[in-house]
């Protein structure tokens, strides 16, 4: 019985996970290798890693937090997304071909093949098909809605 407490023991302090979901410190890790892997234009640093508050609540009578193993990743995805939508902003007409290129990357990402549905993928391939025939409308309004400061890119370009 005591191998058997220290076992689960060892095994819930050295993985991060409880019941199959992550805490802070393994999101962030996740989050860190996912972008580190990824190509970040010009001026847009890889963002950090905001995952303290799941470990450590700000808010009174908050428990930490857990998440599904994959979460970094998809935000990693999604920043740099984000990213890759900001620097076309800054000079539509000079990063066009860059960002479109760059963009159809997407298809190869956790956050498109793993965390979207059927629906999320078509609205991300409208958005790069939209921008390959030169119309960044949809680019424009996925910015506005979905690039905060909160998603660790900071919004740049005409509003």
């Amino acid at each position: 019985m005591a191998a058997l407490g220290c076992a689960l023991v060892l095994t819930g302090c050295s993985t991060g996970q409880k019941s199959g979901n992550l805490d802070g410190v393994a999101v962030g890790e996740e989050f860190s290798r996912e972008a580190a892997s990824l190509s970040w234009p010009d001026g847009f640093p890889i963002p950090s890693p905001r995952y303290q508050e799941m470990d450590h609540p700000t808010v009174p009578g908050r428990s930490p937090g857990r998440a599904q193993p994959g979460v970094g990743m998809s935000d990693a995805d999604s920043a740099w997304f984000c990213a890759w939508e900001n620097y076309y902003l800054q000079d539509p007409t000079s990063h066009a071909d860059k960002v479109v290129t760059q963009l159809r990357g997407l298809h190869a990402m956790h956050m498109y093949q793993v965390a979207s549905d059927a629906n999320t993928r078509e609205y991300f391939d409208n958005i790069v098909s939209s921008l390959e025939l030169g119309d960044a409308g949809l680019l424009h309004k996925d910015v506005e809605a979905n690039c905060t400061a909160s998603s660790g890119v900071t919004p740049v370009g005409p509003r």
